[in-house]
């Protein structure tokens, strides 16, 4: 996740807050307490789906309209 976020291009860059990630990060998912999508997110597997999300945008060359 750390090379997505330090890739200006990264496409997931446009619907994430760089910041708040990087601390999920930084901290390897313990500052993310509240579990996400029920109980089956915590930290770790947050960065792995945003990293996932990543991926599909870049290989589906997914653009957004504005």
């Amino acid at each position: 996740m750390q090379e997505i976020l330090n890739n200006r291009n990264s496409p997931i860059l446009e619907f994430i807050d760089r910041n708040k990630v990087q601390q999920i990060v930084d901290t390897e998912g313990s500052s993310f307490v509240v579990p996400w999508f029920g109980q089956l997110m915590r930290g770790p597997q947050l960065i792995a789906h945003l990293a996932q999300i990543n991926t599909w945008l870049e290989e589906y060359e997914i653009q957004i309209e504005k």
